[in-house]
């Protein structure tokens, strides 16, 4: 809406949301294993309004058009718990001419003595934007692996290429990539001493770029996972990336890349016994570059108490921070419209904690409460310009790129299981959102500033009642044969 302004424009509505008109799904499986799953949803039209500053005359500008989108998908079970599937999905918007369509193909298939197994995937992405062609891309996936047995391995690859693009009605981070990786780990499946369970493996990755066929990194990874007869779980890793990372998103510019040097990184998770009343999650890790002695670190801790069976508390405590981080900050283009790409160095603070409390009054109502406070900060010593062999070179930048950033979330819900399948919740919710360039000294000192800003409050109510056609069908069968 805004681009859409005119010179002596000013916009009086701009709706952040639109409006649902239909929203069906119809899904079920038959005597033959025969999976069938149908969706269709679709939003009205969606404007904004702009006034003339002047003449006060205003007009309407369309910032989202009648849109339908579908899902289909085609569900298969085979023997041995293997499946086959297709799916596709449409996202259609007439009034544009713009049309996205994703169709996909997967399996999985197991012998009988679950010695070998095979997944595969293919999708292809097809974008209609009159009056271009379409565009097509894919994405495949192979993985082949052994799923029991005391020795297993695992081998697989997955290519995206360069015009693949689900982002209508999916999500995908990130395109043109091949991603390789090889696993062979030692399983104890059987208690032993003290040991339930136990998954010792090494673990290699090699990422590279799809077109042109460039190398990102290399890892190299030993774990083990343990659970013990008390049902205390650990989880520890150590992994080593020898060939650096060549970073092609970090510049923001296509044909640029940020080289980091070779690192170690690794992590220690202890979980004690889920079973009793007071019961907590921890976690350690690092991850370390010697040649320019950049570290990131981090800590979480996650206690539970269930004080009864109808009230239940837990807290998340998160602490990361990376001192000697290098990244992005600011691109500009020369007199021959070359990028000059800033880089700045920079030390990371980020402190995350949630609340969780649930009161259940009866097996069918109960009252949910979710805090969460999130703090992070960002200061800059220094700032470069990225050269093409991927390295900084130090540079003069005037600008202040500091960052102090709050969130804090409140949700209080009551929730009620009104009958089978159908359920009514009241939610109210609570928000605020603070931002600025002068990072405070501490995380009490921040949550201070912070709580004193501007709030959004809402107070929303769905209900979701569920018809059993096969107890209405019996109905309607008793009636006929009263008749």
């Amino acid at each position: 809406a805004y681009d859409s302004l005119q010179q002596q424009e000013k916009l009086t509505k701009n709706p952040d949301l639109t409006q649902v008109i239909n929203a069906t799904k119809i899904s079920g499986r038959n005597r033959n294993g025969l999976g069938i799953g149908v969706f269709n949803g679709m939003t009205t039209n969606t404007w904004a309004e702009a006034q003339d500053t002047i003449t006060a005359e205003s007009r309407r500008i369309a910032t989202q058009p009648f849109t339908n989108y579908n899902v289909l998908v085609f569900d298969q079970n085979l023997k041995n718990q293997s499946y086959v599937t297709l799916i596709n999905t449409n996202y259609w918007t007439p009034d544009w001419k713009y049309n996205a369509n994703v169709t996909g193909a997967e399996t999985k298939l197991l012998n009988e003595a679950n010695t070998f197994a095979l997944k595969g995937l293919l999708n292809v992405s097809q974008i209609y934007d009159n009056p271009k062609k379409p565009v097509l891309g894919y994405r495949s996936f192979l993985n082949i692996y052994r799923p029991g047995g005391t020795i297993r391995y695992s081998l697989s690859s997955e290519v995206l290429d360069k015009k693949y693009d689900p982002n209508d009605m999916g999500y995908l981070d990130r395109n043109n990539e091949v991603r390789n990786y090889g696993s062979l780990s030692y399983n104890i499946n059987t208690p032993v001493w003290k040991i339930l369970n136990s998954r010792t493996a090494f673990e290699a990755k090699y990422y590279s770029r799809y077109q042109p066929y460039d190398l990102m990194f290399i890892d190299l990874e030993i774990n083990n996972s343990t659970t013990f007869r008390n049902f205390w779980k650990f989880y520890e890793e150590i992994a080593y990336r020898p060939t650096g990372n060549y970073d092609y998103y970090e510049p923001r510019v296509d044909g640029w890349y940020f080289y980091q040097p070779p690192s170690w990184d690794g992590g220690l998770e202890v979980s004690s016994d889920s079973r009793k009343k007071v019961a907590a999650d921890g976690e350690v890790g690092f991850f370390y570059h010697p040649e320019n002695k950049r570290m990131m670190y981090w800590m979480s801790l996650e206690p539970r108490y269930r004080i009864s069976d109808r009230l239940m508390i837990a807290l998340s405590s998160e602490y990361s921070g990376i001192n000697r981080d290098y990244g992005w900050v600011d691109t500009r283009y020369d007199d021959l419209q070359d990028p000059v790409i800033f880089f700045g160095r920079r030390d990371v603070l980020a402190v995350n904690n949630v609340l969780d409390m649930r009161y259940a009054f009866t097996k069918d109502i109960s009252l949910n409460l979710r805090a969460r406070h999130y703090w992070s900060k960002v200061e800059y010593d220094s700032f470069y310009t990225l050269q093409r062999d991927g390295t900084l070179l130090p540079a003069e930048y005037e600008e202040n790129e500091n960052i102090d950033f709050n969130a804090f979330n409140l949700d209080l819900q009551f929730l009620w299981f009104f009958a089978p399948g159908s359920q009514m919740s009241l939610v109210w919710k609570n928000n605020i959102l603070t931002m600025g360039d002068a990072p405070s000294d501490n995380y009490f000192k921040a949550f201070d500033e912070m709580i004193g800003a501007p709030q959004t409050n809402s107070l929303s109510l769905r209900v979701l009642y569920y018809l059993d056609y096969v107890m209405l069908r019996k109905t309607f069968r008793k009636k006929e044969k009263n008749k």
